[in-house]
């Protein structure tokens, strides 16, 4: 198991070298088939990275409990471990409780649970704050589940005693804790935070203005080039998938909806068969917001669709479209199997593309093809369900024809030119 996520034999080597090494194996194997490869890599290297901490600290296992998970985590302000991967501090905070709850359950240690769901008044709260994400906020499960991670950790940093929060305490928390992240992820961070602060506000729990505290994350509206393909290359990276021959026709399905449709990645996990109209040629979505659209099917995409459906897809009772290629036959569990599909075909394809984008490659690749087009921006920010023109306006900059007609000839040398 390990070896097929870390098939580089010096890394494997490295993560299984503390004296947790054995155990951080047996982790693995109880867990395969049950996470997403990228999830469960980094669960293995906070496991890691906690077993290499316990071997410099001399903590045997027998003596792990709640606070040396707490010193564990205080130690990442000034952490030098090897196995520390800067900016993932909090993927290796919750891989690390995860670990440990595994641990318990097999008896290797006290029956252990994380600090978080230690007290059932927290754990009220923290479901409640989900039921409001879900009621009030109309925002995805997964993202209600991100949200209350967040109110986790900081309900573990500042205590349950939320009255005496103070704005410097909001503040020196995110400074502290996500400093060493991309500032695309310190700015979810940071509306994950005010949604939990907002609901606390609403229950009498705190005072309105430590919603303000949250520091913000400097952004410049439209300071971004979207990074696209060409056509050409589209075409290569759909082709590439017969380079699977097991998930073939659901790769090139679900490469050919990306491109077609310029689908988000959590479009294609949340695809249901519901969600098709054979008959009049479309397919539903629903997009942030729980706001639910009907597009026109593409016919090479609704093709390759009708051929995973009929010759591929395994038989199954579950109402998603896309199923995992091996044994359990489940639906993905999140963007990251999508993302992974993406990643294969842009490397067997091998076309040069920007590094850290997948699926929105394909999104501001339509984009850019339907530009070319002359379509409006009006029409391309309704394939793309924006809200908001302002977030098409960005696709004028990737429109080489159209800046040509703008742009101002460079002036000629004159003898009494100003300058």
């Amino acid at each position: 198991m390990l070896n097929q996520l870390f098939p580089n034999p010096d890394v494997l080597k490295r993560l299984t070298a503390s004296s947790l090494g054995s155990l951080i194996q047996s982790y693995a194997m109880s867990h395969a088939g049950k996470l997403s490869p990228s999830t469960m890599q980094h669960r293995i290297r906070a496991a890691a990275h906690f077993g290499y901490w316990l071997d410099t600290q001399h903590i045997g296992i027998n003596n792990v409990d709640a606070c040396v998970l707490e010193k564990f985590i205080n130690h990442f302000s000034t952490c030098c471990c090897p196995q520390s991967r800067a900016g993932e501090h909090l993927h290796t905070a919750i891989g690390a409780r995860e670990f440990l709850m595994y641990l318990g359950k097999t008896g290797v240690i006290s029956p252990f649970l994380p600090m978080h769901e230690e007290s059932s008044a927290r754990k009220s709260l923290l479901d409640k704050f989900f039921q409001w994400t879900q009621l009030n906020r109309g925002i995805s499960r997964q993202t209600g589940i991100a949200q209350c991670s967040h109110a986790a950790t900081v309900l573990d940093s500042l205590g349950d005693d939320i009255g005496c929060w103070t704005v410097k305490d909001i503040r020196q928390f995110v400074l502290s804790h996500f400093e060493q992240y991309k500032a695309s992820y310190i700015k979810a961070v940071g509306s994950n935070l005010r949604a939990f602060l907002r609901f606390l506000v609403i229950e009498g729990l705190c005072q309105p203005e430590l919603i303000d505290a949250v520091p913000k994350t400097a952004h410049w509206t439209l300071s971004e080039i979207p990074r696209h393909l060409s056509p050409e290359s589209v075409d290569k990276v759909i082709a590439a998938s017969t380079a699977l021959p097991r998930s073939e026709l659901r790769d090139r399905a679900i490469l050919s909806l990306l491109a077609g449709l310029g689908l988000r990645a959590r479009d294609i996990a949340d695809l249901c068969l519901s969600d098709i109209d054979w008959e009049q040629g479309r397919i539903r979505f629903v997009g942030k917001g729980r706001r639910e659209t009907w597009l026109p099917l593409p016919q090479g995409a609704g093709d390759a669709l009708l051929a995973y459906l009929e010759h591929e897809r395994p038989p199954s009772n579950y109402n998603q479209v896309f199923l995992r290629s091996r044994a359990p036959f489940q639906p993905f569990k999140g963007v990251a199997s999508v993302q992974q599909i993406v990643r294969l075909a842009l490397k067997n394809a091998d076309v040069e593309h920007p590094r850290g984008v997948t699926t929105h490659l394909f999104r501001h690749s339509l984009a850019r093809r339907l530009l070319a087009q002359n379509i409006p921006l009006e029409g391309i920010g309704v394939v793309l369900r924006h809200r908001n023109l302002q977030t098409t306006a960005q696709y004028a900059k990737i429109d080489i024809n159209l800046l040509q007609t703008v742009v101002q000839p460079w002036p000629e040398e004159k003898e009494n030119y100003p300058c």
